[in-house]
């Protein structure tokens, strides 16, 4: 995972957030709450017009996912009780990292970034 600064044409903040790599070409771009739809209008736009000739898909997921903030000094306790099939210890999953796992059966890809200082 990686922090971003998105700047439009003019140089001015578009948006922010953090881009994780999913796999080998597949990667994942998380805006500001109310930015999605921007965020996908202005990727197409680059894609169609600027690179025309990459083999890029862009596929909005903002409707297929839920987000849920966990933070403090006991956000890995809580989450210790919740969530399957993840170590959760700093060494194994590091600042900037996200890994695949379950909550109460159901899959999850937990982040572990900091929006909020």
């Amino acid at each position: 995972c990686r922090y971003g600064l998105v700047l439009a044409d003019d140089g001015t903040l578009l948006d922010d957030g953090v881009v994780s790599r999913l796999g080998p070409g597949h990667f994942q771009l998380s805006t500001t709450t109310g930015g999605a739809a921007r965020m996908y209008a202005w990727l197409e736009r680059w894609a169609q017009t600027e690179w025309p000739g990459l083999r890029v898909w862009i596929t909005p997921v903002t409707e297929r996912w839920a987000v849920l903030a966990v933070q403090g000094p006991k956000a890995r306790q809580l989450l210790r009780r919740a969530v399957a099939d993840v170590d959760l210890a700093a060494k194994a999953f590091p600042h900037m990292a996200w890994r695949d796992g379950r909550v109460g059966g159901v899959p999850v890809r937990l982040f572990r970034v900091s929006f909020t200082g």
